[in-house]
């Protein structure tokens, strides 16, 4: 994990470095800014995610219980996988078509969270061109939700370690690829 954080780190200090020689050069430096401002905010989720898991091991998160839309949170996390997956040529679908009930209680930020974790992973693990299915379904009082990708998948003997912390089934994709395995 010191990997991930250094990596980042290390990105926006080298931005601020070529900020600083090219200080007379305005694209270059709206470029920079961009990236350091991309890099900082995937460190400070990379943080959140480190905070998350140990109020999650003390017992200090505590889910919501409230009314949310889940179309409207669905239509949100596509907006944004749909653009990460874009630059690979990835093409996100999604199907509500098994769907009764938008309107659920519970803790949509949590929900949120895992979902855009789930489909991030269906992005970065996934091949040129590939597939990402969100696919949402409700029968009586359970909601399920599903992501399908044309990845790597996961071998049958790892499953049971998928929420082993900082767990990763093939670490030599950690460099090129990223990520904590949180």
């Amino acid at each position: 994990m010191s990997h991930d954080i250094r990596t980042p780190i290390n990105r926006i200090r080298g931005m601020i470095e070529i900020a600083d020689y090219y200080k007379d050069n305005q694209q270059k430096q709206n470029e920079c800014r961009q990236k350091i401002w991309e890099t900082s905010g995937y460190l400070l989720e990379l943080v959140n995610e480190v905070l998350d898991m140990g109020k999650l091991e003390s017992g200090e998160i505590v889910l919501e219980e409230r009314e949310f839309d889940l179309k409207a949170m669905l239509d949100e996390i596509i907006s944004v996988i749909e653009r990460l997956g874009a630059s690979r040529g990835i093409k996100i679908n999604i199907d509500y078509s098994n769907v009764h009930h938008f309107k659920l209680i519970g803790s949509p930020l949590h929900l949120k969270r895992v979902l855009m974790n789930i489909a991030s992973n269906a992005i970065k693990y996934n091949k040129e061109n590939g597939n990402v299915t969100v696919s949402i379904s409700d029968e009586k009082e359970q909601v399920v939700l599903s992501v399908d990708d044309t990845g790597i998948g996961i071998p049958d003997a790892d499953k049971d370690r998928v929420f082993e912390r900082f767990y990763r089934v093939d670490k030599s994709h950690s460099k090129k690829i990223g990520g904590t395995g949180l």
